[in-house]
């Protein structure tokens, strides 16, 4: 359940891709992280154990053997389009569509083409029978147009049976060419769900790996109490601040490794907000807040989100995301700086109730963060995964 980054591990590291190879990536930080913790541990100059640690880095990544890598999703491909004569209806996968066309039987001469695209995360049965498009996805869905927009093209119209809101009919006006979107969502939110990451001055306690809770001995350590620390042999008041850093840095607490990488200069990408269900149609107004926690610039070229149970990756722009800066990837542009749109065959990518969010870069299969995300209060990930934001519950 823990995601995020783990200090010496080089199986899951989220500093300076631009190094440009897993090793030396790993290595990187498993080497001057291990160093950082040895000059806190004994009081040394933090740039003797940084210097210390580049060279000996050399020697390090010649000898280390090869990682197996994060396994990279791979972009799932548009599926291509269904040729179809008119007064037929077909099955279209999610990110789908279906063109309709004239036969050589021309029972509607007056019609050229109609298109009709399924941008639900849902399988649709589409038909076109003498001007009425009819879009169904399974019951218990409920059906939407993405496009046109209502009043915008005041000729098409489209509806839904009272009865049948899984299904929804548009009478297309005589015209040589028609293009109709259509999406569906399991529900309609009257106000949006949005999760965020803690990075309050009091860092919530991060339990050990499998667990969800932290027990009252490793909870005492991480508030820093005396008496816990006094059994672990650590009395000395400074000794025991620079443990409690390597204790909360260890586990992963992403405050606390942003400060490293500041003093550093190295890049540290985090998923700090995030809207998993919207409001729009669609829920087209879901977005991804991603922010540059570190010391240094990092190009968002080939970096991708991925969304598991969906099975989709979605790719923005390759801006350069300065250290502090955060942008936005979603469907339409967001407010503030915007990385970019979402590069994806569907709508609504994200599941409601819950799931799991992974931002990586593509071409390495390097994880900068991996977590989870909960609609329910009692049932939210134990830190340092996304938290409900109280406002928006």
């Amino acid at each position: 359940m823990h995601a995020g980054w783990r200090i010496g591990e080089r199986v899951r590291c989220t500093c300076a891709p631009w190094l440009g190879h897993w090793n030396v990536l790993s290595s990187l930080w498993g080497v001057v992280m291990d160093f950082l913790f040895l000059a806190l541990r004994r009081s040394l100059p933090l740039v003797w154990a940084v210097l210390l640690g580049g060279v000996l880095l050399l020697e390090y990544t010649v000898a280390a053997p090869a990682d197996a890598a994060q396994p990279t999703p791979p972009p799932q491909a548009t599926p291509r389009p269904i040729r179809v004569q008119f007064e037929e209806t077909v099955s279209v996968a999610p990110g789908g569509s279906a063109i309709f066309e004239r036969g050589t039987v021309e029972r509607a001469p007056t019609y050229g083409r109609v298109s009709a695209v399924n941008r639900a995360p849902y399988a649709a049965r589409i038909g076109f029978t003498h001007g009425d498009l009819r879009f169904a996805v399974a019951p218990g869905l409920i059906a939407q147009v993405l496009s046109p927009r209502p009043g915008t093209s005041p000729a098409v119209q489209c509806a839904s049976p009272a009865d049948e809101p899984h299904v929804m009919s548009c009478t297309l006006p005589i015209h040589p060419f028609h293009t109709v979107v259509f999406t569906a969502v399991a529900s309609l939110p009257v106000h949006p769900l949005e999760a965020a990451l803690d990075l309050g001055e009091v860092r919530p306690c991060i339990p050990e790996a499998g667990t969800f809770a932290c027990d009252s001995v490793r909870l005492a350590l991480w508030q820093g109490e005396p008496d816990a620390w006094a059994v672990r042999g650590v009395g000395d008041s400074e000794e025991r601040f620079r443990e409690i850093i390597v204790l909360r840095a260890r586990a992963g607490d992403p405050a606390t490794i942003a400060a490293i990488a500041q003093v550093l200069g190295l890049p540290y990408l985090k998923i700090t907000r995030f809207r998993f269900v919207g409001v729009d149609v669609g829920q087209s107004d879901e977005f991804v807040e991603v922010t540059n926690l570190g010391g240094g610039t990092q190009s968002l070229t080939r970096w991708a989100l991925w969304s598991p149970e969906r099975g989709t990756v979605f790719l923005g722009r390759g801006l350069p995301l300065a250290p502090g800066a955060s942008c936005r990837v979603g469907w339409s542009e967001q407010p503030g700086a915007w990385c970019g749109p979402l590069n994806a065959p569907v709508t609504d990518v994200w599941p409601d109730a819950g799931g799991r969010l992974v931002f990586m870069l593509t071409d390495l299969g390097l994880v900068a963060d991996d977590v989870w995300y909960s609609a329910g209060p009692e049932s939210e990930p134990p830190p340092p995964n996304l938290r409900l934001v109280p406002s928006l519950r």
